[in-house]
């Protein structure tokens, strides 16, 4: 019996090229898709990072109007025709509180807190001497602690909120300043 081997040697070549190339593919594919990961991670955090910065300059122009609307503030408790603003705080628990909250210290989160409860406090007395107002306005008996109301809303706009808003400055400050990947 005589077997010619060369048929059977080119098959199995043929196989062993074919998984060579096989091999190959996988492997490449394998590292593409590493690759593409990777500069898909990178790219997203570069969005991140703009992102939080973009969102960090917004509330920095919020602190920037707050010593105004604090002085203003003060300026319509001394007078019975003017009325005080409420102090904003929306911008500011979207961006620390929020499912999409930025990346923030400890410290800023704890300065953005204190703020939020004294200027939700305020807003709450805010929102009662407008209610005040109104009825006045329209010929319904007034409250009779409105003058306590104005002067605890003086002593904790001259006292407290200064201080806030500093501090909150300082923070916003130091985090635009921060790099993201360290907190």
């Amino acid at each position: 019996m005589n077997v010619e081997w060369s048929p059977v040697i080119s098959g199995a070549g043929l196989i062993i090229s074919v998984l060579g190339i096989l091999a190959s593919f996988l492997i490449a594919r394998h590292y593409g898709d590493l690759a593409a990961f990777r500069a898909a991670k990178k790219h997203e955090e570069e969005k991140d990072v703009e992102r939080r910065e973009k969102v960090l300059t917004a509330l920095r122009t919020q602190v920037q109007a707050l010593p105004r609307i604090n002085e203003g503030n003060q300026s319509a408790l001394g007078a019975d025709h003017l009325l005080p603003m409420p102090y904003p705080v929306l911008p500011f628990e979207m961006a620390v509180f929020s499912d999409g909250a930025i990346p923030l210290s400890d410290e800023t989160i704890q300065t953005v807190s204190d703020y939020l409860l004294k200027a939700r406090q305020l807003n709450a007395l805010i929102e009662s001497l407008h209610k005040d107002h109104l009825t006045r306005r329209y010929g319904q008996a007034a409250p009779s602690q409105l003058g306590d109301t104005r002067r605890f809303m003086r002593d904790q706009l001259a006292a407290d909120m200064p201080n806030l808003i500093k501090d909150l400055q300082t923070r916003i400050e130091a985090e635009l300043g921060a790099d993201p990947r360290q907190i």
